[in-house]
């Protein structure tokens, strides 16, 4: 019983972890892509506009 609980903890830990780590890094990586679409969307009507 005891190694079950250890292992449940470790899991709980691991699961805050990769939660905190969601709100912080899906946020910024769905950013980089958004920006990345507009510059490369900009950048393609600027060479048509020339």
């Amino acid at each position: 019983m005891n190694r079950i609980d250890k292992f449940n903890d470790k899991l709980r830990r691991f699961t805050e972890k990769v939660e905190a780590f969601n709100r912080f890094i899906f946020p910024f990586v769905l950013g980089m892509v958004v920006g990345m679409i507009v510059t490369v969307y900009t950048t393609a009507q600027a060479i048509m506009n020339m």
